[in-house]
Order: structure tokens, then C-alpha cells, then sequence
């Protein structure tokens, strides 16, 4: 179990992300699926930074907390999404901040393109985060066994960190009647199914 973010809380923040997502009025319009996605990382980022109760943290979209401030007003860092602890140091010119510990990284790639997938799942496990998610497209044409099976060799070469394995509604299909999602954990070396929606 992890100390930043229980499952119930990494489960509660995708549901209500999804929600908000659903909802969008740029779902209402021909809005490109590369700005719906953008608009999904941030929600998501926006709902897990609601749900930590730790200080010292700055999360990557768009942390609101002005106090966090770390590098500037950078829409990311490293990875789509990065909540990071950070401490200070000396600057000669007055203590400054740095992040020196991931907690927890996602990546989002919706393309059906498993190469893609492969590219940010290998970030991923680069990284020694104590939560890691990766977001891929949920397709209500039941080819989500395929897109899991090609992923599935990558995945067993996380060691460190918990790895979740999130399937979301594609952009292009995301609306008040279409809005799933599925949460995995890999558990040696194999998907557990948290959710399904």
C-alpha cells in the first residue's frame, strides 16, 4: 500500500476525473483529440493533487498551490503527470526549490499504436516513483485484450514502484453516455483488475 495514495483514493480520483472529462463543453465541439487528451491529464493531475495530504509536494499539470512553485509555470515535467516532493537549497541568492523524490508518474498515451504505449511504458519503468500509471485508450470495441496482451511483456520488467495500468475512454468517443474506464495493478506480473466502469 502506498503512503501518498491509497487505491480507493487513485480509483476515487480517475472516476470524478472521468466525470469532469465527460462533461467538458470542448466534449461538445470538434475540439482535436490532442487538446481533449491535454484536458484529461490535467483533471486527472487536478483530482490525485486534491486527495494527497502531504505537504511539500508539487504536481505537474498546472499545480495551483503558488507556494509550490518549482521551475516556473512548466506545463510538465518529465512525464505527463509528476507529483514530486521537493526541498530547497541555497542559492546564494536566497533558498530555491528542487524536486528531489517522484511519488507517483503517469503517462497518457491514447493511440492504438503499441509502439507508442511501449515508448511511455519504458519511461515508466526508467523511473523510480512509488506509484507509476499508465493511461491507454479504452475501445469499446473490445479490443482492449489485444492492446493488454501487447503490453503485457513490458510490464513485467517494473521493479520498483507499484505500476497501474489504467484504460480510459478514447478522446474522440469521451461523452455523458460514453465515459469507461478500467484500472489495473500488476501484481507478479500479472493485471489485477481494480475497476471497471
Amino acid at each position: 500500500m502506498s503512503y501518498i495514495l491509497s487505491e480507493s483514493k487513485l480509483k476515487s480520483a480517475f472516476q470524478k476525473a472521468i466525470e469532469e472529462w465527460a462533461e467538458s463543453p470542448s466534449n461538445k465541439t470538434k475540439q482535436k483529440n490532442k487538446i481533449k487528451s491535454r484536458e484529461w491529464v490535467k483533471l486527472l493531475a487536478r483530482n490525485i493533487r486534491e486527495l494527497i495530504s502531504i505537504n511539500n509536494i508539487v504536481v505537474f499539470p498546472d499545480d495551483r498551490h503558488a507556494d509550490n512553485n518549482v521551475y516556473g509555470k512548466r506545463k510538465e515535467f518529465l512525464f505527463d503527470i509528476h507529483v514530486g516532493l521537493y526541498s530547497e537549497y541555497n542559492s546564494g541568492v536566497g533558498l530555491k526549490k528542487y524536486i528531489s523524490k517522484s511519488l507517483l508518474v503517469a503517462e497518457s498515451e491514447f493511440s492504438d499504436n503499441t509502439r507508442n504505449a511501449v515508448e511511455d511504458l519504458s519511461k515508466l519503468l526508467c523511473c523510480d516513483s512509488e506509484i507509476k500509471i499508465f493511461i491507454g485508450p479504452y475501445n469499446s470495441l473490445g479490443k482492449e485484450s489485444k492492446y493488454l496482451s501487447a503490453i503485457s511483456e513490458i510490464i513485467n520488467h517494473n521493479r520498483v514502484g507499484i505500476l497501474y495500468i489504467a484504460l480510459v475512454t478514447h478522446p474522440k468517443r469521451i461523452s455523458r453516455n460514453e465515459k469507461k474506464w478500467e484500472l489495473y495493478k500488476v501484481v507478479n506480473n500479472d493485471l489485477k483488475s481494480l475497476k471497471l466502469r
